[in-house]
């Protein structure tokens, strides 16, 4: 999941019920297994992020959850849309606030 604190709770909400939906349908789903490799591509938010270390730095689980439909092993994710926005930085309470 790659979303903000504000939607935590309805990305886990929507994550879980995904995650039961597609076990009520007979297909396993489970963290990936720790003697394969597993690779999908980063989530680009819509922004147009182009630092690598932004990247790199995101944390992301040891063993990233997988839906497996017959032998093909599916890697969910669950990400919100962001957008630019025009802001200003706050000295006192040190966050960026909408301008």
């Amino acid at each position: 999941m790659v979303v903000s604190k504000d939607a935590v709770d309805r990305a886990l909400h929507a994550a879980n019920t995904m995650y039961l939906a597609l076990e009520r349908r007979g297909h396993q789903v489970t963290s990936a297994p720790t003697h394969q490799q597993f690779h999908r591509p980063e989530v680009r938010e819509g922004m147009n992020r182009d630092d690598s270390y932004y990247y790199r730095s995101r944390w992301k689980p040891c063993r990233p959850t997988y839906a497996y439909v017959g032998s093909l092993a599916i890697g969910p994710t669950l990400f919100e849309l962001s957008k630019e926005a025009e802001a200003e930085y706050e000295v006192s309470s040190g966050t960026y606030v909408r301008a």
